[in-house]
């Protein structure tokens, strides 16, 4: 499905999703791209008695307010849709790959 390849891509592209195990809009964030698709979304957990914590690195990027998305080094605020995803991410969502990849085959 589109969520799963746009999540794959998150996570390939070195994206970061910082949310905290009692975040309510972290969790509608994971649920507006499905079961499979959330697994592999690149989920930093920031609360430190969460499952993996990794709250030193959200201190050193001075994540404040959850959910945070880091895309190319850009820090994003608040729960984002699918589609501001794939934009900030230059993900093409309706043909489910890289907008440069379809830009590319499309000059060939």
């Amino acid at each position: 499905t589109e969520q799963v390849a746009l999540a794959q891509h998150l996570s390939q592209s070195g994206a970061r999703f910082y949310g905290a195990h009692w975040c309510r809009y972290c969790a509608l964030q994971r649920s507006s791209f499905g079961g499979k698709a959330a697994a592999a979304l690149p989920y930093i957990e920031c609360a430190s008695d969460g499952f993996k914590s990794d709250a030193a690195l959200c201190a050193s990027k001075q994540v404040s307010s959850y959910p945070t998305w880091e895309i190319n080094g850009q820090f994003y605020s608040g729960a984002r849709d699918l589609a501001d995803l794939a934009s900030l991410s230059a993900f093409n969502l309706a043909e489910g790959r890289p907008a440069a990849a379809s830009t590319a085959k499309a000059v060939e």
